[in-house]
């Protein structure tokens, strides 16, 4: 369906100590399903937005470049109400359901072979998020027993599900810098809790760390290496690796979804101010307004061309804020290629470092936490980032044509060349911070998989909100046979 633009140029900006020019407002609407209540936003592997419509029971999409048609894709049969969607490390999108205690999984390349899984234990499935481990946690606000849930990426629980304290709300959750799973408590009084991942995965402290207002709806990562929410009333703020909390007031009012900006800022819906907020490292917050009156904005997801989306529950609408003045005084671009001002620096991995090149196989899952054993990978990133970890085993060959082939009794005569030979799945690391970072990595790529012993060319990549990516850095590992266990007689 073909879309109306709504083009707000007159959208103020009001940023506290500083004047610049003004962000615009596109809303592109109405949806092709009356009353759908598009919800959450993320922008795919394949550079679409794409969207949950809980009213409409469908997965929406629209060109994150080209925005003029929207097409809507049903749930699986038995879904009800999908909410919160993210990119999982399978690259499809992976969505709660609200209403039907169940996940689903749409292959952006094939939206018709969507599937939804149950049997999970969900009972009220809100946020979920990629972990440390390649699986998806999500958040389950069941009245009688809160819990976060781990799902790996064919569908089927893992471990036991976390308990949460009594009385706790679990809303949004994400991967922090820190490597921990961070959780919103939507009660009163808020908190935002921290899961380390484990295993076995453990709640840090007991009853979250508290804020010191509103109640925390949704959290996102920050570039400034904090984990910053938005909550109830006019209260955003962030919540340092050793728990300390810090609120700002924001500009409008009723602050809801939140990500991390082109500009490295926090932005955030504001649900009954009819705008998108944003607030920098240093607490300074501002407003773009200029939607239609009535919008009312729920979730926010960084776009293409240093844009941010937006979707509108009552306004049964989508939108992007364009023109977003970056770092250094480049702006997001908009229309159908962004214009000069569109982000085309990727990213840059350097200083890359591994604490040992022969290792054995490990217990523990791979994660991007501070605590190294096994191998710690160490890297810096230039901007904030998601980053992947892949491998190919380094073998033997034989060169036929321009080819290196596997060795055999025709070609034992052949020059000798090394192949390298893909091993999946590959490691998502989402939201990393601008800076030093690390990866821990025993050698296993997932609870069942690990790699064998051998040869292999490890391979690490970043790509940015805006789709930049870097070049891979490489290194070799080796890893060894497992020691063997001998009983004493």
């Amino acid at each position: 369906m073909r879309l109306a633009v709504f083009l707000a140029c007159t959208a103020a900006l009001t940023l506290a100590g500083s004047v610049r020019a003004a962000p615009t407002i596109e809303e592109f609407g109405p949806l092709p399903t009356a009353a759908a209540a598009p919800q959450d936003i993320v922008q795919g592997p394949d550079g679409n937005m794409w969207f949950t419509e809980r009213g409409a029971n469908k997965i929406g999409r629209i060109s994150g470049t080209n925005p003029t048609t929207v097409q809507e894709f049903d749930v699986a049969t038995g879904g009800l109400a999908p909410d919160i969607i993210v990119v999982g490390p399978d690259g499809n999108l992976w969505y709660t359901e609200l209403s039907s205690n169940s996940v689903g999984r749409m292959p952006p390349g094939n939206p018709v072979g969507v599937q939804r899984f149950t049997g999970l234990g969900l009972i009220s499935p809100r946020g979920i998020a990629v972990g440390p481990d390649g699986n998806l946690w999500v958040a389950d606000a069941d009245g009688a027993g809160p819990k976060v849930v781990v799902i790996s990426p064919a569908g089927m629980a893992v471990g036991t599900p976390i308990a949460l304290p009594a009385g706790f709300n679990p809303r949004g959750i994400t991967l922090g810098p820190d490597g921990n799973m961070w959780v919103a408590n939507f009660s009163t009084p808020g908190s935002v809790a921290r899961i380390k991942p484990g295993p076995p995965p453990t709640l840090d402290p007991l009853l979250g760390f508290p804020v010191p207002a509103g109640s925390p709806i949704d959290v996102i990562a920050g570039a400034d290496g904090n984990v910053w929410y938005a909550g109830q009333g006019t209260s955003v703020g962030k919540v340092a690796p050793d728990g300390t909390a810090t609120a700002y007031t924001s500009q409008g009012v009723d602050p809801f979804g939140v990500t991390l900006g082109p500009d490295g800022a926090v932005w955030y819906a504001e649900f009954q101010a009819d705008a998108v907020g944003h607030v920098d490292a240093t607490g300074a917050t501002g407003h773009v307004t200029g939607m239609t009156a009535g919008a009312g904005p729920r979730y926010v997801a960084s776009g293409p061309n240093n844009t941010v989306w937006f979707t509108e529950e009552t306004g049964n609408r989508v939108g992007r804020v364009t023109g977003i003045e970056l770092p250094g005084g480049g702006g997001g671009g908009g229309g159908g290629g962004g214009g000069g001002g569109a982000d085309a620096v990727d990213p840059a991995i350097s200083k890359l470092r591994l604490s040992a090149k022969r290792f054995r196989i490990g217990s523990k899952l791979p994660s991007a936490s501070v605590v190294g054993t096994g191998t710690t990978i160490r890297y810096t990133l230039s901007e904030a980032a998601g980053v992947s970890l892949s491998f190919e085993r380094v073998l033997p060959g034989r060169k036929v044509g321009k080819r290196c082939v596997t060795p055999k009794r025709s070609n034992r005569r052949r020059k000798r060349c090394t192949r390298y030979v893909a091993v999946k799945p590959a490691l998502a690391f989402p939201n990393q911070a601008a800076g030093q970072r690390r990866i821990r990595f025993e050698g296993r790529l997932s609870r069942r998989k690990t790699l064998k012993p051998g040869l292999y060319r490890l391979t690490l990549r970043a790509r940015d909100a805006a789709g930049n990516s870097s070049k891979g850095l490489t290194a070799r590992i080796e890893v060894l046979q497992r020691k063997r266990a001998f009983a004493t007689l």
